[in-house]
């Protein structure tokens, strides 16, 4: 997506989400921001010990088989696509920071497929939008992109 498609979404996901009755988030435990949000406060614990969390196979647990297995096929060939981390789209961050610092606005449907844009960090930020499709029941990642223009 070129970056001035990638900003509009964001700025009419951010629009959409202050149109939302209060306390409606809280209430969603099984949506797709709750799995975002147990998946990124899972993934970035395991960055802070220097494993790799894309090998570990409990990231079955958020994120599709299909997208693991391509990533997994990638990194093996060191050809991971922009030269940074898949999930969090930076090369280094303030792991500390942005364990602390994990922000998602509502989710939006289009189609079967649901987004939710996500912020870490509370002084260098980074935003996220994360694709998520039920599978079997169950939100399961199956994109992440940044809001970045081509590089």
């Amino acid at each position: 997506m070129n970056k001035i498609v990638l900003r509009a979404l964001w700025l009419m996901l951010l629009v959409l989400s202050t149109f939302t009755a209060p306390g409606a988030f809280a209430k969603n435990d099984a949506g797709p921001e709750a799995t975002v949000k147990s998946f990124y406060s899972w993934y970035i614990a395991k960055q802070k010990g220097n494993g790799n969390p894309l090998v570990n196979n409990e990231i079955y647990r958020w994120v599709a088989k299909d997208t693991v297995n391509g990533l997994r096929e990638a990194w093996r060939h060191d050809r991971l696509p922009g030269d940074v981390d898949y999930f969090l789209k930076v090369q280094d961050f303030d792991d500390q920071d942005w364990a602390r610092n994990i922000a998602l606005m509502r989710a939006v449907t289009v189609d079967d497929v649901d987004l939710v844009p996500v912020s870490f960090g509370s002084r260098e930020k980074s935003n996220v939008i994360v694709f998520l499709r039920k599978q079997g029941g169950v939100w399961k990642i199956i994109k992440v992109d940044d809001l970045l223009g081509y590089q």
